[in-house]
């Protein structure tokens, strides 16, 4: 099971004198994590590393960190093992330092990123990923309010409707209630009443 955050998540702490600020993010594919990997860093110009990892994908197939500077392995790699770890995926993290003239080793380092970016996690609410699908039904008028009262079902939205000749409706349905959901498109297709095929959203 996979999970991911729904707001902004900020978390600050010092280690030895240097300042640790961590964000994390939501995030729908690596455009929009590049983005704001690019956002924190110019939030934050004047810090010594802005170290980042995100993971991708409904079950994170795609995976990235870097160490900013820091010696190979000791900040990308922790961060990244963390978000693992909390099995989240669509999310990117940053996490800032500020120097503050101590310096904390190898094994200190790892510790510190891989700390800041938990912590980070635990200060907001994690939920978990569903998928949705969508179907397009075509109808006659006579049939639209039957239609209606049929999928009045759990995790079923109307997304969107077109009168026409005919009724074009969009629905929407969680992962949860999608075979209800055929079973009752099934039984209407068989008597002839309607038409529904199943949209490709891409995210």
């Amino acid at each position: 099971m996979k999970y991911t955050i729904k707001n902004d998540l900020i978390y600050e702490e010092k280690i030895k004198k240097s300042l640790f600020i961590g964000h994390l993010r939501y995030v729908s594919d690596t455009e929009s994590a590049r983005a704001f990997i690019q956002e924190i860093s110019k939030l934050h110009p004047q810090a010594n590393h802005n170290c980042p990892a995100y993971i991708i994908g409904k079950n994170g197939e795609i995976a990235f960190s870097s160490d900013d500077r820091e010696p190979s392995g000791t900040a990308g790699k922790p961060l990244l093992n963390m978000l693992q770890r909390h099995e989240l995926t669509n999310v990117a993290i940053v996490v800032t330092r500020y120097f503050g003239g101590v310096e904390l080793g190898i094994r200190g380092l790892i510790e510190a990123y891989g700390g800041v970016a938990e912590r980070t996690i635990l200060s907001g609410e994690k939920v978990q990923m569903i998928d949705y699908f969508y179907y397009k039904c075509e109808m006659s008028y006579h049939f639209y309010k039957i239609f209606l009262h049929k999928i009045q079902l759990p995790d079923v939205i109307v997304k969107d409707t077109v009168f026409t000749d005919i009724v074009e409706v969009k629905i929407e349905v969680s992962e949860m209630g999608k075979d209800k959901l055929l079973i009752v498109l099934q039984e209407m297709m068989l008597g002839q009443n309607i038409k529904c095929s199943e949209l490709r959203i891409e995210n």
